[in-house]
């Protein structure tokens, strides 16, 4: 696939496992099409594992690996990065996680309507201990501090010092759309592994 030419907009992958499964969150911000992207990467894993964050969702059985950032200037390939704020730091939260597959969900809202601007990320290895009687989404609890890691991670984004915002990608219209509401859902996320040549 050919790398989209959006200059200022970038793909973070946070890449992590739990013993030998791997993991992968993959978001977009805007920066300075200059920006350094050991600043980009540094910056949005210090978002994700501030203690209300998404971090707060994961067992500490996951660890962090590293971080790949991508500007999507139409010719620049990945590049990994490990940074002190991702690598080998664990999940923040104290239970055993919940199976592979089964994530928590955040869902990115614009503002405007249409799938093409709206996200999603899929939290891996969150723990274990919160689904509802029926074991079939989570409960009121969880879902409740899912909706506030999301909210903290859209406002410790937009406190950032290189990251300008976090925005939705679409490789349809080939946009960036700051986020400006996430939605934290009460089912299962799915995750699968996606080529980093994926927009």
């Amino acid at each position: 696939m050919a790398i989209p030419v959006l200059p200022g907009c970038y793909k973070v992958t946070l890449r992590g496992h739990n013993g030998i499964i791997p993991a992968d969150a993959s978001i977009h911000v805007l920066a300075s099409p200059t920006a350094n992207q050991i600043d980009i990467a540094d910056e949005v894993a210090q978002a994700w594992r501030q203690l209300t964050s998404i971090t707060a969702l994961q067992s500490s059985l996951f660890i962090g690996d590293d971080v790949s950032v991508q500007h999507y200037d139409g010719v620049s390939s990945p590049t990994d990065v490990s940074t002190a704020s991702w690598h080998n730091q664990t999940g923040g939260a104290t239970n055993t996680p919940e199976p592979p597959n089964v994530c928590a969900l955040i869902t990115w809202r614009t503002g405007l309507a249409g799938r093409a601007h709206r996200g999603r990320t899929y939290v891996a290895f969150p723990e274990s201990g919160h689904l509802n009687a029926t074991a079939t989404q989570w409960n009121a609890t969880f879902i409740s501090k899912i909706q506030t890691a999301g909210d903290a991670f859209i406002a410790n984004i937009a406190s950032s010092t290189t990251v300008d915002a976090l925005v939705v990608y679409s490789h349809k219209l080939n946009t960036a759309t700051p986020v400006t509401s996430c939605l934290g859902r009460p089912y299962f996320g799915s995750q699968r592994r996606r080529s980093e040549a994926a927009a």
